[in-house]
């Protein structure tokens, strides 16, 4: 919840948070969304952190992703024109940064990587697709996604053949219009 709010104030914000709570190789992008649009779908702002931390003599590389949600025109047209793809583009451009990023991370492999993501609204929305589209980077049992106010996104074939995301969170307000 706390990465999710600082995320939502600033980059600033996000990193000192990050900072203070023993991450490195900090990554923001898309502070503040202006004209930053991908086929005319924006990517919310994020924040990515990295911390190893070494268990049981093995390393794992812990990673947090923090999407923004929407606060510009740019991200209330990706809201609009999401809801007929489940947020699935912009999801999917966030999790190419994203596996991008951990690609950078020296060691980190798809059996040591831990990754927690979050964010809220349109963030929301985008975490869960991203959450979902990162098992290559991640194992299932390794991915903690939780999320906050998130409209619906779709889940396209996992939720029809039943397929569970056993990490994931959603937490709502039944008095929030989302």
């Amino acid at each position: 919840l706390v990465m999710s709010w600082a995320c939502e104030m600033s980059s600033i914000t996000a990193e000192s948070l990050f900072r203070i709570l023993g991450f490195d190789h900090l990554w923001s992008s898309h502070y503040p969304m202006s004209t930053l649009v991908r086929n005319a779908v924006s990517e919310p702002a994020r924040t990515f952190a990295h911390k190893a931390v070494e268990k049981d003599g093995r390393v794992y590389h812990i990673v947090c992703a923090t999407f923004k949600g929407t606060t510009t025109m740019n991200d209330a047209i990706t809201d609009v024109k999401s809801v007929s793809d489940g947020f699935f583009e912009a999801g999917r451009n966030c999790a190419d940064a994203l596996a991008a990023y951990v690609e950078s991370i020296e060691g980190a492999t798809d059996t040591n990587t831990v990754l927690f993501i979050t964010g809220h609204s349109l963030g929301a929305a985008v975490a869960n697709v991203v959450g979902r589209l990162t098992k290559s980077i991640a194992e299932d049992d390794q991915r903690f996604v939780y999320t906050y106010a998130s409209p619906n996104y779709e889940c396209g074939d996992d939720a029809k053949s039943g397929y569970g995301f056993p990490n994931f969170r959603t937490f709502t307000n039944a008095a929030d219009a989302v």
